[in-house]
């Protein structure tokens, strides 16, 4: 072969080589855009069922807190009516009924508030009704209401006692600014706190009542600097307590000037609540949002609203929007029995609930779908019809006759004493090694896992039989069966794969039920998780709990819908993929 000839054969398989890689990689191309064109509508699918649930779950959400509200307030209306209708010796505590009022805003309009007041509007009303001489009884409630006001009443005080002439008004203004002046220390002038001495002296004075200059001070207080600090704080009086909350609340604060800034407003508001500097977090958290809550409820007392605000308080400064607000956030207050913000008490309780509903649900579904699958291979025989019997006998018991019977038989009262009847742990778990705490822990929840999950178990097992009883009449079964394959490889992994799927959309419905029939369980078997706390709350009438613990549980029931709601998207082709369907 000559060499042009061997030329041309090394051009032509060039040519040809080149030509096949274009066409593979064109193929590769194809096949990529027609999986990524498959692909988007999957991913489209699964986005729009979670967008289409979070909107049920808003919606819901809505429907839970209204129900919740009219409770609360039925609730708090009686005060004095204790656990299953008895009345309560003594009934509430002052401290109690204040809690409930700053909690749930009782002294606010409950949706709808058309006189939004703030601190000048309140202070001018007063003032109004102090020149009321037709009602004594009214000119005396506000005089008191502005003395309590002290320099929050400042300049329209100054302004009225400026323009009233002499007689029973000026003398009555005149009352109320000795009072309030002397109160903060002020040294009254030679020939004392007349009229024209009290403008006189709110005109020189005034700078002092400034933001800036009483944020200083607060400054001073923080510091630690007694001089300056306690004394122009004295002086300042209510003026000086939108500063003293900011300070309080704001995250870079130390210990120790809060420690201050609390027993400052203690001495001022008479809300004593001090935060202590080597106290632990929860104790912190309690002292900071019982400061949090009576600024919610007070703020309108000591600070003037902007038109804007006023605007928006028709329905921010509402009873209904309040208690909206605290159940979006999970504030909701501090519990009257357990002294601590209920959000503390319900997370010190929740993990335990939760291992029991999951370890619950799982032990169920590992029996239950498997004993259904069994159920349905052998439909209309004898073992279904005994098997259909007891698992309608088992979901008929009731949780509390299955505990009773549970700890008779097996916990040393009538029988063998083979499981522990109260609590998660063993007096000494605590010098137990990691593995023997893990194994006492699995002993002492056997019992009560056992009755949360019994009934779960009868229900997802019927669920079970009946789709796997659907899926072995169908003609892919017939046909997998009539190509010789084993009878057991076309009962578990082809009819299992398609019966299966409504047993996994029934997962967010058992979840919440698991959670609600926790309470019965945890009580009988004195294990303190979100049930145990829901009756405690109920017996000792603890209202920020009980709800605490409802829109929990709540959400619980929305989680277990979604999540449902995406296994289903994963074990279905058919909602994932449209043309799937056909």
């Amino acid at each position: 072969m000559s060499r042009r000839d061997r030329t041309d054969d090394r051009g032509e398989m060039s040519r040809r080589d080149r030509t096949d890689d274009r066409g593979e990689m064109s193929r590769r191309d194809r096949t990529d855009d027609r999986s990524n064109k498959r692909r988007w509508p999957e991913i489209w699918m699964v986005v729009r069922g979670l967008i289409r649930r979070l909107g049920m779950g808003a919606a819901a959400l809505f429907g839970i807190s209204l129900v919740t509200f009219f409770l609360v307030n039925l609730a708090a209306r009686q005060p004095e009516v204790g656990a299953a209708g008895t009345l309560r010796p003594g009934g509430m505590s002052a401290e109690e009924r204040e809690n409930l009022r700053r909690t749930f805003g009782l002294d606010l309009p409950v949706f709808i508030n058309l006189h939004v007041m703030d601190r000048g509007r309140r202070v001018r009303k007063l003032l109004v009704d102090l020149a009321d001489s037709k009602h004594p009884a009214k000119v005396h409630r506000a005089e008191a209401a502005l003395v309590r006001f002290g320099t929050l009443a400042f300049p329209e005080l100054a302004k009225h006692l400026k323009k009233a002439q002499s007689g029973s008004v000026r003398v009555r203004l005149e009352r109320v600014a000795r009072s309030i002046l002397t109160h903060a220390g002020w040294v009254a002038p030679v020939g004392g706190w007349r009229g024209d001495a009290v403008v006189a002296w709110w005109q020189d004075k005034e700078p002092r009542f400034h933001q800036g200059a009483i944020e200083r001070v607060v400054a001073d207080v923080g510091a630690g600097r007694p001089g300056p600090g306690e004394y122009g704080l004295m002086r300042l009086g209510r003026r000086a307590v939108p500063a003293l909350i900011g300070a309080l609340l704001a995250r870079g604060a130390s210990a120790v000037a809060r420690q201050r800034y609390s027993l400052a407003l203690g001495r001022i508001t008479g809300h004593r609540i001090l935060c202590e500097p080597g106290a632990p977090k929860p104790e912190l958290r309690a002292c900071l949002g019982s400061w949090k809550d009576y600024w919610r409820s007070q703020e309108t007392r000591y600070r003037d609203l902007s038109s804007w605000e006023r605007f928006a308080g028709v329905v921010t400064r509402t009873r209904y929007f309040r208690w909206l607000a605290r159940m979006v956030t999970g504030d909701f207050g501090a519990s009257s029995y357990y002294r601590r913000r209920v959000w503390d008490v319900i997370m010190d309780r929740l993990p335990v609930t939760v291992a029991l509903s999951l370890a619950a649900l799982i032990l169920a579904y590992l029996i239950a779908v498997p004993v259904g699958v069994w159920s349905a291979s052998r439909r209309g025989g004898w073992p279904d019809r005994v098997l259909g019997s007891s698992l309608l006998v088992l979901y008929a018991m009731p949780s509390y006759v299955v505990a009773l019977a549970l700890i008779l038989f097996l916990g040393g009262i009538r029988g063998p004493a083979l499981f522990p009847t109260s609590g998660l742990h063993s007096l000494s778990a605590g010098d137990y090694p990691w593995g023997s705490g893990v194994l006492d822990l699995i002993w002492h929840a056997a019992l009560p896992v056992l009755c949360l999950c019994y009934g779960t178990l009868a229900v997802i097992a019927r669920y079970q039989r009946a789709s796997m009883a659907n899926v072995l009449g169908q003609e892919f079964i017939l046909a997998a069966r009539s190509r010789g394959i084993p009878a057991r490889r076309v009962l578990w992994r082809h009819g299992l794969r398609n019966g299966i799927i409504p047993v996994v959309n029934l997962l967010g419905l058992e979840l919440p039920q698991l959670v609600s029939g926790a309470v019965i369980v945890e009580t009988i078997f004195d294990i303190p998780g979100m049930g145990n706390l829901a009756m405690i709350a109920i017996w000792h009438r603890d209202l920020n709990v009980l709800m605490g613990v409802i829109t929990v549980a709540a959400l619980f029931t929305l989680v277990g819908l979604a999540l449902g709601d995406l296994l289903t998207l994963w074990a279905d082709p058919r909602i994932r993929r449209p043309e799937a369907r056909t």
